[in-house]
């Protein structure tokens, strides 16, 4: 297999898509009804009481991915204030949605997903409580510690199950910023238009608002979310290796980065993807053809029940030609809950079983741009912690602007840990029109 972001013209103009600017039909139903062609829209939210929500709106389960049919499904996670987390889903039969094909408008029994680019409206009804428990470092902290019966006695209810309950969502996401794309948005994973990822970002920051029932008892709740929408026609744990994904708000500036690195079939070819906007959501940088970008990483997450290792700080910089740098860096601890595993169907005969496993993370980031005159993205405001050192040569007065703030981060491994040290291919040809 080969890996590319597919950027060159005629890879637009073969699939209507527009190099300047996403468009509403971007964000509809863009995979077919067949086998290994899969789809989904995921919502990541940090609520205003702490609490953090994941939601996913997809064509198939993970486990029905080979299925030539639909699976549809919904998925909940919620980790809330008190750190325990709460799963939930619902099933539906193929012939219960519909999926446009020329704007957002799903429709899934009694379940809805609609909208545009500036606003969308979500209802996900009826999903069946699976577990709701306590995150894993609680747990095992509470084992750790047994030596006495009052000791034991708090380490069997740090696991605080939950019987199956009925969770329903009515929520509305507006748009804080423009839509992000890296270049088509389409990773061409076999070298011939057939086998492809895609991936678009229809809101990078959003206002999310509405309720949440949870057994029959009803919940208003508000914060900030990002909406990303992914899909394909190659199984995702064949073409890709690992991915991390996240969104910051530093007030004056707002960050969008998605790295996702390619399986070891197409040569494990690292493709980091960043967005810089302003206050009013335009978008001032993306990282192009012609930059240069480097990554650490310095501490780690080891999961033992899987076995995998996940970044707990990374640290990403970018140098373009014209003299900007910029550098983000996040640094967390562990996991909102435990890794969780999900299934990506099986190899031949069934014998072969593949999956994903994925884990979020808080997390302190840290944004600092460097420009050698006040024409460059960092001219606007020079925000929090920035200073105006000026050094004798080439480059005169150099200006340093830095932002922090806490957010969240989430990280998918199909292999056994996520690695920076893979060359990237860096991935924007085009910036949009503000």
């Amino acid at each position: 297999m080969y890996a590319r972001l597919m950027t060159d013209m005629e890879d637009y103009q073969s699939r209507g898509i527009n190099p300047k600017r996403v468009e509403d039909w971007e964000n509809s139903r863009r995979s077919p009804c067949a086998k290994d062609c899969w789809e989904a829209w995921d919502f990541d939210a940090t609520l205003d009481d702490g609490a953090v929500l994941s939601l996913r709106v997809a064509t198939k389960d993970g486990a029905s991915i080979h299925s030539s049919k639909d699976a549809p499904v919904i998925r909940l996670s919620l980790v809330r204030g008190d750190d325990t987390l709460v799963q939930a889903s619902r099933s539906f039969a193929a012939a219960d949605c519909t999926w446009d094909e020329q704007e957002l408008d799903i429709h899934c029994d009694d379940c809805e997903l609609s909208g545009t680019l500036r606003s969308i409206h979500l209802a996900a009804l009826g999903l069946k409580t699976q577990e709701a428990s306590a995150p894993a470092q609680a747990e095992e902290a509470a084992v750790e510690s047994a030596g006495s019966a009052e000791t034991a006695e708090t380490a069997e209810t740090s696991k605080i199950a939950a019987e199956s309950t009925t969770i329903s969502l009515n929520l509305d996401f507006t748009a804080l910023t423009r839509p992000v794309r890296p270049a088509t948005g389409i990773l061409d994973m076999g070298h011939d238009g057939k086998h492809m990822l895609g991936w678009v970002c229809p809101m990078p920051l959003a206002r999310v608002e509405g309720t949440v029932v949870i057994g029959g008892e009803s919940h208003a709740i508000a914060g900030t979310a990002r909406h990303s929408h992914a899909w394909g026609t190659v199984t995702p744990s064949r073409a890709i290796n690992d991915w991390f994904v996240v969104s910051q708000d530093f007030g004056e500036r707002m960050v969008m980065l998605l790295d996702a690195t390619s399986s070891s079939r197409s040569g494990f070819i690292r493709f980091p993807m960043i967005f810089v906007m302003n206050k009013r959501g335009n978008l001032l940088y993306s990282n192009t053809l012609d930059t240069a970008c480097t990554a650490e990483t310095d501490d780690w997450y080891d999961d033992p029940e899987t076995g995998t290792a996940f970044p707990c700080a990374v640290a990403y910089s970018f140098d373009t030609p014209d003299g900007v740098s910029l550098r983000y860096e996040l640094r967390g601890e562990g996991p909102l809950s435990a890794p969780e595993v999900h299934p990506c169907g099986s190899g031949a005969w069934g014998l072969t079983k593949f999956s994903c496993t994925d884990a979020r993370f808080r997390a302190t980031g840290m944004l600092s741009i460097t420009s050698p005159d006040t024409s460059g993205v960092a001219s606007e405001s020079e925000g929090s912690g920035s200073d105006g050192d000026s050094y004798d040569g080439a480059d005169l007065h150099l200006r340093t602007s830095m932002w922090t703030g806490e957010t969240c981060f989430a990280c998918g491994l199909v292999g056994k840990t996520f690695n920076v040290e893979h060359s990237p291919q860096i991935t924007t040809e085009y910036v949009f029109e503000n």
